[in-house]
This record gives structure tokens, C-alpha cells and sequence, in this order.
């Protein structure tokens, strides 16, 4: 599936904040980085993102709250996305595409920002 810039517009975000990031596949992918990092880190997670701001104000605890608070975050910054008079491009992670993805963003960067390395364009570089 090609990767298309997520512009204004409630439909494309909504989309994705509804179907593409559920609690299941977020706790799914964060138990998948868990051998990746010290026994401590989760616990240092958790803490920092249920004991202050809005974790602590939406009562989250533990690694379910964690999950939720990153839900939730990410839910908000999708909305802000909505807002900006800026072309964005919403990568999913998780799903091992990364040749694809990275060719996603290479394309973004090329369009939006005029760097791609395309020689015939006056000031175009090389995206490594």
C-alpha cells in the first residue's frame, strides 16, 4: 500500500487514529520491545507517563495506562496534524515494511522540502 500525505481533513486521520492504532496492536507492539531493554525501563516508562500531566490526570496506572496514555497521545497529535496548514505523512510502525516506509518518507521529503537527489533540479540533494 502506497503512503499518501495525511492533509486536513478529519476522514483520513480519523481513519487512522480509529482502525490503524488500537490498544491491541499498540500493547502488541510495545511487549515486542521489551526483551530489547532493561527491566527497568519499562518501570521508568510507566512512571513518567502515568504519574505526571495527563496520565496522572486520567488516573492510568500501570502497563495498561501506559498503553492508554499512548493511545491517547497519539489520538492528539493526529488531531494537531488535522489542524496544520502543513502537508504530514503518517507512517505505521509495527509492521516490518520498512524498505516501503522508508521509500514513503524519501518521497515526502522530495515533494515537500525539494531534496531527493534528483541532479536536474537547482538545489536538490541526496536523501541518504
Amino acid at each position: 500500500m502506497a503512503h499518501q500525505p495525511r492533509w486536513r481533513g478529519r476522514s483520513s486521520v480519523g481513519a487512522l487514529a480509529n482502525g490503524g492504532w488500537r490498544k491491541r496492536t499498540l500493547s502488541i507492539t510495545l511487549r515486542r520491545t521489551l526483551p530489547e531493554r532493561p527491566v527497568e525501563w519499562l518501570d521508568s516508562v510507566i512512571g513518567y507517563h502515568t504519574s505526571q500531566g495527563l496520565g496522572l490526570r486520567c488516573g492510568y496506572e500501570g502497563f495498561d495506562g501506559y498503553v492508554e496514555f499512548m493511545r491517547r497521545r497519539r489520538e492528539m497529535e493526529l488531531e494537531v496534524l488535522e489542524v496544520l496548514d502543513l502537508p504530514t505523512l503518517v507512517v505505521p510502525v509495527g509492521d516490518g515494511r520498512w524498505d516501503e516506509h522508508t521509500a514513503a518518507i524519501r518521497a515526502f521529503v522530495a515533494e515537500h522540502l525539494g531534496v531527493g537527489g534528483d541532479p536536474s533540479r537547482p538545489g536538490a540533494h541526496q536523501v541518504a
